[in-house]
């Protein structure tokens, strides 16, 4: 989880442009997925299960 800052600096830096979005990350760093809306648990276990 990221908090950004009233400028949206972290926003801009991971090209987010919709509320809310989720960025997975793999263990290099690199961003691998990103989702705009609500994650459901079922859906995050599956990209888990994906990403390992």
């Amino acid at each position: 989880m990221v908090v950004d800052s009233t400028s949206q600096e972290a926003a801009r830096a991971l090209g987010l442009r919709f509320f809310p979005t989720t960025v997975f990350v793999n263990s290099d760093g690199v961003v691998v997925l990103r989702v705009t809306g609500i994650v459901g648990i079922d859906n995050l276990l599956a990209i888990f299960a994906q990403m390992s």
